[in-house]
């Protein structure tokens, strides 16, 4: 009569005792907590520490990101100011008679104007429409240009602007600086604005 094992030993080709099965799951761990402790690699995720100091970096590109995004816009801003400062002070001029004559003449009229493409504008003084009142001549800074040309003209002893005007009723000085715009509108009765545009 044939003798039947009750506990057969299994071969390489048939399913791994529970023995077998418990070493190699035992030994996969050991390897893992090796290599994770190797190379770094925590099961329990970021610490509180850890997840501060990302949000505080994140925060930090943030800001500079926008400063950087403001800083021309702020640069037109500041020029568009400038050039309406500059247009009030020719019909200062205008207004009081200023003296900017070589020989001590009076000028009759002051004509500000500006070029397209550059940051060069002035104030020039003329008397009964020749030339021989002293140039006043500015320049925008931070690398703001201007997008269009023109000139305009005060009379002595008015504020309003002479000559004739668009059917808009205003002379628009267009500013640049990358993709931020300005604008400075003298209007034909002499009042002066600066408004933000697209450009």
């Amino acid at each position: 009569m044939k003798k039947i094992n009750k506990n057969p030993t299994p071969s390489y080709g048939g399913v791994a005792s529970f023995t077998e099965r418990s070493y190699s799951s035992c030994l996969f761990s050991r390897q893992t907590k090796r290599f994770s402790g190797r190379y770094g690699i925590n099961k329990k995720g970021f610490s509180f520490i850890e997840l501060l100091a990302v949000l505080t970096i994140m925060a930090i590109m943030t800001i500079v990101a926008s400063v950087f995004m403001n800083a021309g816009r702020k640069s037109v801003e500041m020029a568009a100011r400038e050039v309406a400062v500059t247009v009030r002070e020719a019909q200062n001029f205008a207004l009081t008679g200023k003296n900017t004559g070589n020989a001590g003449e009076k000028c009759t009229s002051y004509t500000f104007s500006w070029v397209d493409g550059s940051a060069n504008y002035k104030i020039e003084g003329t008397i009964e429409a020749e030339t021989g009142c002293k140039t006043q001549s500015y320049s925008l800074k931070n690398g703001v240009k201007f997008t269009n040309e023109g000139t305009f003209t005060f009379a002595v002893p008015f504020s309003f602007v002479a000559g004739s005007f668009s059917e808009d009723g205003y002379k628009n000085i267009n500013l640049q600086k990358g993709n931020d715009c300005f604008h400075v509108k003298v209007f034909s009765s002499g009042v002066v604005s600066e408004e933000s545009s697209e450009c």
